[in-house]
């Protein structure tokens, strides 16, 4: 059972002009360190989804999906030398990029940011359910709120209250890189 306050806010990216009010189960905002853990489990896309997502493209026309994998196919199959991708191949590799393109460096300036279990009707839109930012505002329209960060630590988010989040170069995790693997021991 999973009990949660709805939350429903404005919020502006980047210094945008536009203003989208939003009814959701919450924002999830992350730095280039977090982006790997939350962020990327609460967005990353399955191979029965991406499969299901192909059955609906053969439904509506089967002759698109056939004509991309011959057209596209970078490997060899058991025709020879056809050039003929297999679907599963094809499925693979989407989930792979897909799902790696919310891995970003944790030196980055940027934030990511995720709308949970967005609505969208007549009063609420969510345009763009997930993406980069170096600037996010967003202004509490719900009498209760609060925002909760990672460490537990929460703070009251009433209406009309504004939060502004950024990354400054000075508070980007420095990292350091190794190109050699170190020996185990």
């Amino acid at each position: 059972l999973f009990i949660l306050s709805v939350s429903v806010y404005d919020i502006s990216i980047d210094s945008g002009k536009t203003i989208e009010k939003q009814k959701s189960s919450g924002l999830v905002i992350s730095t280039g360190t977090g982006s790997t853990s939350w962020s990327h489990q609460i967005n990353k896309i399955s191979k029965s989804n991406i499969k299901k997502l192909f059955d609906l493209v053969q439904q509506i026309n089967p002759i698109i999906l056939s004509n991309y994998l011959l057209d596209h196919g970078t490997n060899t199959s058991s025709f020879g030398n056809s050039n003929v991708i297999t679907l599963d191949c094809l499925i693979e590799t989407i989930e792979a990029l897909y799902n790696k393109s919310f891995i970003f460096n944790p030196e980055d300036c940027q934030m990511m940011y995720t709308v949970r279990d967005p609505l969208n009707n007549g009063i609420f839109k969510v345009t763009k359910p997930h993406g980069f930012a170096t600037e996010l505002y967003i202004r509490s329209l719900m009498d209760e709120g609060h925002l909760a960060f990672d460490s537990g630590i929460t703070f009251p988010f009433k209406s009309g209250s504004i939060a502004k989040f950024t990354v400054l170069p000075s508070d980007a995790l420095c990292c350091v890189t190794f190109d050699v693997p170190c020996p185990v021991n």
